[in-house]
């Protein structure tokens, strides 16, 4: 993998990392409040916040990567680079389904609060 391909996905997955256990931090400092008060709401919205901003990185990740994968496989054929298939197809796709069982999570807790 190139250098900038490489400093790139080191830098998404991070990002996408950090929003997505900052909701998860905010969905627990929510269920630490014992009855529905404005404090549980908004820690609530900026756990769900949180959330949308990393499956819009996510979303971004996938879509940048395999711009950059299709540019790769052009331009140095297309058996050189199958080890980042796992990369542009696997992970992004991972990702999402755990920030997707996430939100199933805060939802849940949400309307169980409510």
């Amino acid at each position: 993998m190139s250098p900038p391909l490489l400093m790139y996905v080191h830098t998404a997955l991070r990002n996408i990392g950090l929003y997505t256990s900052l909701s998860i931090v905010s969905s627990t400092k929510a269920s630490t409040y014992v009855e529905a008060s404005l404090g549980k709401w908004s820690a609530y919205l900026v756990a769900l916040t949180f959330l949308c901003m990393a499956v819009f990185l996510t979303l971004s990740f996938k879509a940048d990567f395999n711009a950059q994968y299709d540019e790769l496989k052009r331009k140095d054929g297309e058996g050189s680079h199958k080890n980042l298939e796992v990369w542009s197809n696997g992970v992004p796709i991972a990702i999402l389904v755990a920030q997707v069982g996430i939100g199933c999570m805060l939802t849940l807790k949400f309307l169980k609060g409510a």
